[in-house]
Parts: structure tokens; sequence; C-alpha cells
């Protein structure tokens, strides 16, 4: 039986076809499907890099900053006061008043105050002076070397040539 040559054609097309769908199927699709799990894996193994790599800097940072904060620590207790050492908090407020030439009376109240974020030990200032002289024992305690907050001030009027009278309660933190 003799084949026409446009059913030769058609079967040599038909072979072609199915050949290069079995190629395709069989070799370039197995080959695309392992480019693209690959391209997926290394996508992640990228995303993992870049995650390791703001962990890392984090680290780093929080080492310096750990570093940092121990530098800062000696500081730090020289500005706390013991509450044993409350004479000490005294007696720089005492130089400071002198410095000025200003009258006053310190007393220690309640050792530790409820509303402070640290333990704290509480002072009472009086002074008697000009409103100047007030002033600048406020700002000589401002530059004292402790920690301190200033949490109530009261000033009165003595006379009519300036003189007040002012009440300061202040807290000194303390590293206990």
């Amino acid at each position: 039986m003799r084949i026409s040559p446009f059913s030769q054609i058609f079967i040599t097309l038909a072979f072609l076809t199915v050949g290069i769908g079995l190629i395709y199927f069989f070799i370039i699709l197995p080959i695309f499907t392992d480019v693209k799990e690959n391209t997926s894996r290394l996508i992640e193994s990228q995303r993992m890099m870049l995650s390791i790599e703001r962990s890392d800097q984090e680290i780093q940072k929080l080492r310096d900053e750990v570093g940092q904060t121990k530098e800062l620590e000696f500081l730090l207790n020289q500005t706390l006061i013991k509450p044993e050492e409350a004479v000490d908090f005294i007696v720089a407020i005492e130089n400071v008043g002198k410095e000025i030439g200003i009258q006053y009376n310190i007393g220690v109240e309640n050792p530790n105050q409820a509303g402070a974020r640290l333990p704290t030990v509480s002072f009472q200032v009086n002074l008697n002076g000009s409103f100047v002289d007030v002033a600048r024992f406020i700002e000589g305690v401002e530059r004292m070397s402790y920690y301190a907050q200033i949490n109530r001030f009261q000033i009165n009027r003595r006379d009519d040539i300036g003189n007040v009278s002012a009440t300061i309660n202040l807290w000194a933190f303390s590293n206990q």
C-alpha cells in the first residue's frame, strides 16, 4: 500500500509533534522545574543570609550598647547617693548655700518616696534671701554631681525690698 505524499507529510508532522512533545515533557519541563525549585531555594537562602546579617548587626549594636553602659556605670554610681551617705549630699547642698551666701535650713524627709521610679532620699531646704540668691541656689543644685529632682518649690515674698523665703522639696536618687 502506497502512502500519498500528503499523508506522508501529515504523518511526519504528527511524529515530529509527538517527538517534540515528548522531548518537552521528559527533558525541557523537568529542567525548568529544577531551575524554578533551585531559584526558589536560592532566593530563600538569600533571605536567610540577609536575616542573619541583620541579626549580626543587631547583636553588634547591642554589644556596643552594653559596652557603653558598662563605661557609664561608674559615672552613674557616682551620681546616685546611698541612703547612709545622705550626709555627703547635705554637705554639697550646704556648700552651694555658703557659696551664694544665702540663709538655709536642710532637713531629711522620708527616705523612700512612693512616686519615684528609683529609690530616693527626700530633702526639704528652707531658704531666706533675695530672689536672685534663691535662683542661684537652684542653679547650684542643678550643677551638683548628684542625680536629683526638685519636686516642689514654694516661694513667698517677705518684704518690699525683694527678700523672699522659699521651700524646696527635692529627691536625691539612690542606688539602693
